[in-house]
């Protein structure tokens, strides 16, 4: 089962790769795992995030879940200051 899993996921990466479609297999891989996390009534307190970018995909975090807290990391100045400027439009 796993084996087919990994096959699965090395055949989208060629394919995404090859597209320049990076982006689309992070937005995918997203959202596979909220599906897997809210099919199992997941509810944390705190989510982590690190190498957060801009902060795509810490807005969908916070949206699917926006009771819990959500804590970005980035070492990148620029997308750091980005990140920080959603996060303050957020408080």
């Amino acid at each position: 089962m796993i084996h087919k899993a990994i096959h699965r996921v090395k055949r989208f990466l060629s394919r995404a790769v090859r597209i320049g479609a990076v982006a689309h297999f992070s937005r995918y891989v997203f959202t596979r795992l909220v599906r897997y996390l809210t099919a199992r009534k997941f509810k944390p307190d705190v989510i982590l995030e690190f190498g957060a970018g801009m902060g795509t995909m810490t807005r969908r975090i916070a949206d699917q879940w926006p009771e819990s807290m959500v804590k970005a990391f980035e070492i990148d100045d620029e997308r750091f200051g980005i990140l920080k400027q959603y996060a303050s439009a957020l408080l």
